[in-house]
């Protein structure tokens, strides 16, 4: 509760403290005035001003209200209102006791050549003022005079509760619609006869011990058929469906989404316009995969949803041929020519001997694992390779015209053999896994020599190595590149 002339915080209670001014002024004038000081008496009681309101209460007390010149207004002569306004207010029992105020004694009469008697009472009228303006509407006296501490200014808890849900209000409702889209999933189903309350507390049951998807419990224990998830999805997100057995899809697409992450989610990349990617998905709500899209492509995704099985046999049927993009670790050890490339020694060294990869390939796939990425990142005219374990998988990307690319994420146990065959491959400690290395590794592929700098770095989950392909046939720069004009060419 508010006490004493604290600032406003609300236009409304700014508002009364404006109208508290405007009376206490004509309090000044005629401080005898009852009608004024009851219409103080609510506005303090609104604001919750006890100091004031105890003070104003008061002096309603000690006015008689048998004195028309006291009780009523001095100037326009208005009889004074009936005894039962001026009711003494209850005591009040929260607040601690308050010393009485001295009476207000009405002032003295002003001055003249001959004062009046002394026996008179009569105070006489005060000089005219101005007209007060009219006191605005939420200080209309209500019937009842009781003092209503009760009744003090609204506290701002609500309105500040109101802008925080209108901040977070979006936040909260996507949390929401998350958490209880597999609920309502189950409570379509059950409210279209399609499962009973049973079937759907067993899945639900499997559902959390198993982590799978509610619709891929239901449709394996034969309760409901793909064919109708799909129509419940659809209606229940606002998605189209579309069936993915009768699309055309153009490689370029394809290319797009790698095959791991399409395998992965379940997902199938459809058509682009623009920045937007149309994917094809069996679970519309999986952030995790449009995340994984998005980031790769660098393109928005919008969900359509699809058959799983039918999604799963378009996979195997567009992916089938690989597609350097998102060709999965079988696909480019099947890729290898192991003919082609051979480990040079240092130039310095003056050491000649050359080491045929094809003879060392033989000997573990983790080798031509290694020779296949980096012959791919060289076709692809890649800048940088990054090789990143994290906590459960290992991932591979090429930096590409600056723009970084998904390419390949072999198993997580393979992980320590490839970074040591980079280790080998530049000359660095293989014991070493805490403290950072930089090498380089010098390549022949066909007749150009390729160099790599090699920095290995220890990290959380494992050691990242990350290759910067030096390749200078790639730069061949000459006078005709600058951007000459033919005249200024032959001129400079």
């Amino acid at each position: 509760m508010q006490s004493g002339n604290g600032p406003s915080n609300t236009p409304e209670e700014a508002e009364l403290r404006y109208s508290a001014e405007i009376f206490e002024a004509a309090l000044a004038q005629n401080p005898a005035d009852l009608t004024v000081l009851e219409a103080l008496r609510e506005i303090y009681t609104r604001l919750g001003d006890i100091e004031r309101l105890m003070h104003t209460a008061e002096r309603i007390e000690h006015i008689d209200p048998n004195q028309g010149a006291v009780g009523g207004r001095g100037r326009s002569g208005t009889p004074a209102p009936p005894a039962t306004r001026t009711q003494t207010p209850p005591p009040i029992a929260s607040p601690p006791p308050i010393a009485p105020a001295a009476p207000i004694a009405p002032p003295p009469p002003v001055s003249r050549s001959s004062a009046p008697p002394a026996h008179t009472t009569h105070i006489k009228p005060a000089p005219a003022v101005p007209p007060a303006p009219a006191p605005p509407p939420p200080i209309a006296r209500p019937p009842s005079t009781q003092v209503r501490i009760a009744g003090a200014a609204p506290s701002a808890a609500p309105v500040l509760g109101s802008m925080v849900t209108g901040k977070t209000g979006a936040a909260a409702a996507a949390t929401a619609r998350k958490r209880a889209t597999r609920a309502r999933l189950g409570e379509l189903l059950v409210a279209e006869g399609v499962i009973s309350q049973e079937q759907l507390h067993d899945a639900l049951r499997e559902h959390r011990r198993s982590k799978e998807r509610l619709g891929a419990v239901l449709a394996r224990r034969g309760l409901v058929t793909e064919e109708r998830l799909v129509e419940v999805l659809s209606r229940e997100h606002g998605l189209p469906s579309v069936d993915v057995r009768q699309q055309v899809i153009s490689p370029e697409i394809l290319s797009l989404v790698p095959a791991h992450i399409a395998r992965k989610h379940e997902v199938l990349p459809l058509s682009r316009v623009d920045g937007a990617l149309t994917v094809a998905m069996s679970d519309p709500t999986n952030v995790v995969a449009m995340d994984e899209i998005t980031a790769a492509t660098r393109l928005s995704v919008l969900p359509v949803i699809a058959v799983g099985a039918a999604i799963r046999a378009a996979i195997e049927r567009h992916y089938a041929k690989p597609i350097s993009a998102g060709s999965s670790m079988d696909d480019m050890l099947a890729e290898l020519n192991d003919a082609t490339v051979e480990i040079l020694e240092d130039e310095a060294s003056r050491q000649t001997e050359a080491i045929e990869l094809r003879d060392a390939a033989e000997g573990a796939p983790v080798v031509k694992f290694v020779n296949k990425v980096l012959l791919d990142a060289i076709q692809r005219g890649a800048s940088d390779l990054h090789w990143e374990p994290y906590e459960k998988n290992f991932r591979i990307r090429f930096r590409i015209d600056g723009v970084m690319h998904e390419m390949v994420s072999p198993p997580k146990r393979v992980e320590a053999a490839v970074i040591s065959r980079l280790k080998i491959m530049a000359n660095l400690d293989i014991s070493e896994r805490r403290l950072p290395q930089d090498g380089r590794i010098k390549l022949r592929h066909g007749s150009k020599e390729i160099d790599f700098r090699v920095s290995i770095l220890p990290t959380i989950f494992g050691e990242k190595a990350v290759l910067r392909i030096l390749d200078k046939e790639s730069l061949q720069l000459d006078m005709t590149k600058l951007g000459f004009d033919t005249w200024s060419y032959e001129k400079f």
